[in-house]
């Protein structure tokens, strides 16, 4: 005879839905986890525990330096015994945030908490307790890093920042974007780098998106902030950190 403790297990095992397991797949793949923890998932799942974690790793690069980034991927039992991918927490050397998941895909991805982490700005569909749905670009405050509870400020469309007239004042300044202004402005809304350069091709300059300022951050190679404007395109020497 099978002990009691043991056949519940075995029932656990048995009713994992294979529609659950297929449907939190495809959503670490939507959050830009890959399917590199498919199986990890599914075993986790077949445990039959309320809740688990999962950890991940990646390595991103900014300004031609690769630097990794630590995952903790957190699931819990809900109704109907379906687990529900809830939260993730991604921590970039000292500085870490926890990511709310929805069960959408329009989610905070892997890359734009990295991008967030290192303090640029990314445009996502934000919806609020109360009213409609919304894009905005958000940003986090520097000081709440230091709090242990990340909070953003957030730029809606009505604050005015248009990337792509934004682009257009850079390239009147004699710099232009090394791609397509579409695929440039996407990366821009991923908190994504840009890269342009001037017209010669002598000067390759990095741009990040300044939602706040309506405008650009412009970074050297190595870092440090330049000012695009005609009349002074010296090369200021602090570096860009959080406050990007």
């Amino acid at each position: 005879m099978v002990p009691r403790s043991k056949l519940s297990h075995l029932l656990k095992i048995k009713n994992m839905k294979p529609e659950n397991l297929k449907f939190l797949q495809d959503q670490l793949f939507y959050t830009g986890f890959g399917h590199e923890l498919d199986k990890k998932l599914e075993s986790a799942m077949k445990k039959g525990k309320e809740e688990f974690s999962l950890d991940a790793k990646a390595s991103y690069t900014s300004l031609g330096v690769s630097k990794p980034i630590d995952f903790k991927l957190n699931f819990r039992k809900g109704n109907d015994d379906m687990f529900f991918f809830n939260n993730y927490d991604a921590k970039l050397g000292d500085k870490q945030m926890r990511v709310y998941v929805n069960a959408g895909e329009k989610n905070i991805t892997s890359k734009e908490s990295f991008n967030l982490l290192e303090g640029r700005a990314v445009y996502k569909e934000l919806t609020p307790k109360e009213g409609e749905k919304y894009n905005a670009w958000m940003q986090i405050k520097p000081e709440s890093i230091d709090e242990g509870k990340v909070k953003f400020n957030i730029y809606n469309d009505k604050y005015g920042f248009n990337p792509k007239a934004a682009l257009k004042e850079v390239a009147k300044n004699g710099y232009y974007a090394s791609y397509a202004m579409d695929n440039a402005i996407a990366d821009l809304k991923k908190g994504n780098l840009i890269e342009i350069h001037s017209a010669d091709k002598s000067e390759k300059i990095f741009l990040a998106a300044n939602p706040k300022e309506r405008n650009f951050n412009a970074l050297s190679p190595d870092g440090a902030t330049i000012d695009l404007s005609k009349n002074n395109k010296e090369i200021k020497t602090e570096k860009v950190g959080i406050s990007i």
